[in-house]
């Protein structure tokens, strides 16, 4: 995937417009519009992103290409960093920084305020993020996603998960 490529996420449950641009190391900065915003006239590295993270390539298909710009170097200077957890041994927990070769091991309270790694492989599953992040509702596997830290939380139970 190039990199500065702009699409609009066709998320249809969340009354403003959300545009992602694809970005170095396979990740995506995802930016909020108003409705009526002319996106032609829209600078997206002077804007500030509210969530990063990747998405397969084959989502791709159901997004809506704007066009493409160069990466500023504020853009390339922000790299956001993310976690790794292993939801059945909790004391297993990286920070994952995108364009570095292997995930740094760390103490989960290292990785609080940090989003979760994931490879977003759906056109649902990124819009159900995206409206979690927006709305501030919780996901339905938000306690799935959730870091735990030990001696506070317990193991996943994946007995009493819902699908």
């Amino acid at each position: 995937m190039q990199t500065g490529k702009v699409y609009r996420i066709p998320c249809d449950n969340y009354p403003e417009i959300i545009y992602c641009k694809t970005m170095p190391w396979k990740i995506d900065n995802f930016y909020i519009l108003p409705k009526g915003s002319i996106v032609q006239n829209i600078n997206f590295g002077n804007l500030d992103f509210f969530y990063a993270n990747y998405v397969n390539i084959s989502v791709y298909k159901e997004l809506d290409f704007i066009r493409k710009e160069p990466i500023t170097d504020k853009e390339r200077n922000s790299v956001p960093k993310f976690f790794r957890q292993d939801v059945s041994d909790i004391s297993y927990c990286h920070l994952v920084t995108p364009g570095q070769p292997e995930a740094v091991p760390c103490a989960p309270e290292d990785c609080i305020g940090l989003d979760r790694a994931v490879v977003h492989d759906s056109l649902r599953s990124l819009c159900e993020q995206l409206t979690s992040k927006l709305t501030g509702k919780k996901r339905d596997n938000y306690e799935y996603m959730r870091l735990r830290i030990p001696g506070v939380d317990k193991p996943f139970d994946f007995n009493n998960w819902r699908s």
